[in-house]
């Protein structure tokens, strides 16, 4: 999200709002919300929210019964932990 915005600023608090969805979601949803969200190129905490409620996310939870649960999700902090820097 950070590589998107012109002020990092920005991107870090889409990230803390993408990260706050943990609590209401669970970690493997907003995961998957994530993959959904980098492959339709939404890029906004509403949007990521949109898919969790709707559900689409959903299909991206196939296969990842067996992982065990954390408190972050894979997905966000991988892409927080990118060579080029902080994204999200």
């Amino acid at each position: 999200m950070l590589a998107f915005t012109e002020m990092a600023e920005q991107g870090f608090r889409t990230c803390l709002g993408v990260l706050a969805l943990v609590k209401t979601y669970g970690p493997a949803r907003v995961d998957a919300a994530c993959q959904r969200g980098v492959t339709i190129r939404a890029r906004t905490v509403t949007s990521i929210r949109s898919i969790l409620k709707t559900g689409l996310d959903r299909a991206f939870l196939e296969g990842t019964e067996d992982a065990s649960p954390s408190s972050t999700p894979t997905f966000v902090v991988a892409a927080i932990t990118t060579e080029k820097g902080p994204q999200c």
